[in-house]
């Protein structure tokens, strides 16, 4: 019994040592097993959040690439509407007749490209001494109507001069308050020839930024072929009808305007008055100071009747020293004041050239009246001549009416 006891006391030992030793193993295993568990998650997460992190870059990523095609898009449709409003102003530039209908054009389409808040055209006047605005849109300019060239800082350098307080620049002195203006001075320049400046201000601190400038340069670009354009045009069509010497309409010109003139007087029954006049002694005068004497007198009578012209009344170099007046809707008694004046005034003249004085100048006015003298515009030249004639034969530098034709010469003529 006693051996049986002491064999199962060996076995109860082994067995508590044997459970001891699987316990400590299972403890062992389940350490291990938290352990690579722990890990297993801390490396999941860590995907995860790398995952999470590549997944927010592509798409911050992509939101800024479709946001620069989205600004990339609008800006081209804004490039493509610019271009289109260009192409049409230029087209309706190239269809002006006159510079009063490209002003017109110019400021309407200038006022839709450019986002500020007051834009002018400048030109340069034909003296070239001083430069005016011809057109504005937008709110009233803080700039002189007029000024001197050297006033402008893009006029002196010859490119584009921004004033931008923000960053110091300096103002032009045709600016009024340019503390409280943000501007662009824009030169127009055709075939190297500066034609004037494009003016614009922002107010209330808004700047004008490098798109707004870039803009303005391709508007000026073309503003200035097309003011190039009108300026030929306008000379080509002065040539046509004006005489190059005396600045006064040619005979060609005369003559249609005095066709027209008189169909007028005559649908609307209203007075026409002609005058017809001659520089006395003419040929003496050339013989005696020169042709560039002679020509020289020419040019200031045309000038003198030019300042002397009302508004609507046509004055023509007929030839050589012979001048016609035309004076629509005038009476009688106004034509003949009118030529009087003319006359006393060509008697005044106290003209030197070269340091020599001209002598004294005269004029004989022949003058006829539709339709009294004469129902068209051959009867009322011919008129007038004879009229201008008797005045030479009557003593010169005086004024002489028509006499009325019979019904007998009329028909005869």
């Amino acid at each position: 019994i006693e051996q049986c006891r002491s064999i199962l006391e060996d076995m109860r030992r082994d067995e508590s040592v044997l459970l001891d030793t699987r316990r400590k193993d299972l403890d062992q295993h389940l350490n291990d097993l938290g352990i690579l568990l722990a890990g297993s998650i801390t490396t999941f997460m860590f995907l995860l959040a790398y995952s999470f992190l590549t997944l927010y870059r592509e798409v911050i990523q992509r939101r800024q690439i479709e946001q620069g095609l989205l600004t990339s898009q609008a800006s081209y449709e804004i490039t493509v509407k610019n271009l289109s409003l260009i192409g049409e102003m230029t087209s309706l530039l190239q269809a002006c007749s006159d510079s009063d209908e490209s002003l017109r054009v110019i400021s309407q389409f200038a006022s839709r490209l450019l986002n500020t808040d007051s834009g002018t055209l400048y030109l340069f006047k034909e003296s070239r001494n001083q430069i005016e605005s011809k057109t504005h849109w937008g709110e009233l300019a803080r700039s002189e109507p007029v000024f001197q060239p050297d006033d402008c800082w893009a006029l002196r350098r010859g490119e584009a001069h921004v004033l931008d307080n923000s960053h110091g620049s300096l103002a032009c002195k045709h600016l009024h308050q340019p503390i409280e203006v943000s501007s662009l001075c824009m030169p127009i320049v055709a075939q190297g020839n500066v034609l004037g400046i494009l003016h614009l201000e922002n107010f209330g601190g808004r700047i004008i930024d490098g798109s707004e400038i870039d803009l303005t340069h391709n508007l000026a670009g073309q503003i200035a072929l097309a003011l190039a354009s009108a300026n030929l045009r306008d000379s080509l069509r002065s040539l046509s009808v004006r005489d190059p010497l005396t600045g006064l309409f040619n005979r060609r010109y005369m003559e249609e305007s005095l066709k027209r003139e008189v169909a007028t007087a005559q649908r609307k029954n209203r007075p026409l008055g002609l005058a017809m006049l001659d520089i006395d002694h003419f040929k003496y005068f050339n013989d005696t100071f020169g042709h560039e004497a002679g020509d020289f007198l020419l040019r200031e009578v045309g000038a003198l009747f030019i300042s002397k012209l009302r508004q609507g009344d046509v004055a023509c170099r007929f030839g050589g020293e012979e001048f016609v007046m035309i004076y629509p809707e005038a009476s009688p008694e106004v034509v003949v004041s009118r030529a009087n004046q003319l006359r006393e005034s060509i008697y005044a003249m106290q003209l030197q050239h070269f340091g020599h004085s001209l002598g004294q100048v005269t004029a004989s006015f022949g003058l006829a009246f539709c339709p009294e003298h004469g129902d068209s515009g051959e009867q009322l030249l011919r008129a007038a001549d004879i009229a201008l004639y008797r005045a030479k034969e009557n003593g010169r530098n005086r004024v002489e009416i028509a006499i009325k034709p019979t019904p007998e010469k009329l028909a005869t003529t």
